[in-house]
Parts: structure tokens; C-alpha cells; sequence
């Protein structure tokens, strides 16, 4: 994929503390069982993500991929060079 398209693809999954706007939404929906306090805490706190990274390794190919999908990204995903 790297020869051919000029990028390879990460994916990283795991858990990051949720934003203020995510807790406020999370108690508003809080209904699930938890097996303990401990528990139920660190799912309010926390939320699971999973995210796709794509690392440019051609100047060229990059600059055609933002041609191509910009209306798509639209600022919602990080694209490193």
C-alpha cells in the first residue's frame, strides 16, 4: 500500500477520558449494570475509541488524496505527513 497509494494505515483502539459535553450525555443515559462503583465510574469517565490513522510517505500522492477527499475529511480527521 505504500508504494502504490503513498500511505500505510495505523489503527489504535483504547480508552480516553471523555469531553465535559460526553459526561453530561453519559448521565443523561446512564441505564446500564455495572458490576460495582469502581466500575460504573470508570465508564463514565471513559470512552472507547477506535481510530484509523493514515501516514503519507509521497508529498505527491498526499496532496492528491486531499484533492480527492477533502470534502470528506472536512476537519474531523488528523492526517500526519
Amino acid at each position: 500500500m505504500k508504494r502504490v497509494l503513498g500511505f500505510t494505515v495505523r489503527e489504535h483502539t483504547g480508552y480516553r477520558p471523555r469531553t465535559q459535553k460526553e459526561l453530561e450525555d453519559y448521565d443523561r443515559s446512564d441505564n446500564i449494570r455495572h458490576e460495582n462503583e469502581k466500575d460504573r465510574k470508570f465508564h463514565r469517565e471513559n470512552i472507547n475509541e477506535h481510530i484509523i490513522c493514515l501516514d503519507f510517505y509521497n508529498e505527491r500522492k498526499y496532496t492528491m488524496f486531499l484533492l480527492k477527499f477533502s470534502e470528506l475529511i472536512n476537519g474531523r480527521v488528523g492526517i500526519t505527513t
